[in-house]
């Protein structure tokens, strides 16, 4: 049987861009193994990040039984919701700015509908996206 010369495409230009873009990605996937040292420090961080956010939602439960609660009783229980779950969020997204901007950038096609859904134009609750974004602002500050 005879042999057939096997003839290659010359390759396009974006072909051959992309070929050097993901060369670099080849050398990821050979990576070597981690030491003990290594991957005990990545734990360590995975268990920290883990304990501040268990804090955050401690703290933010415990904030929503002394203060939303009761104000949730003696007001109004929509007011109680509110402030029950606008504190954990303001808390996050001091501790999250990056993630938070990213949510309220997300949120802002939506924001006259809940607003309007929720609060029934109420102009606190128009305020209140604001107060979302300042906490954010404040949390890249620090």
């Amino acid at each position: 049987m005879p042999k057939t010369k096997l003839k290659f495409k010359k390759q396009s230009k974006t072909s051959q861009f992309a070929n050097r873009l993901f060369e670099d990605l080849d050398g990821v996937k050979e990576a070597k193994p981690l030491d003990l040292k290594e991957r005990l420090a990545q734990k360590r961080q995975a268990r920290d990040v883990r304990r501040k956010i268990f804090s955050v939602l401690g703290i933010s439960f415990v904030f929503a039984i002394l203060v939303a609660l009761p104000l949730g009783i003696a007001v109004n229980p929509r007011v109680g919701g509110s402030v029950a779950i606008g504190f954990p969020v303001l808390l996050l997204c001091f501790n999250y700015p990056r993630t938070a901007l990213w949510v309220f950038l997300i949120y802002m096609p939506f924001n006259g509908t809940i607003t309007y859904w929720i609060g029934q134009g109420n102009a606190l609750f128009q305020l209140s996206k604001d107060a979302f974004l300042f906490t954010c602002s404040f949390g890249f500050g620090s």
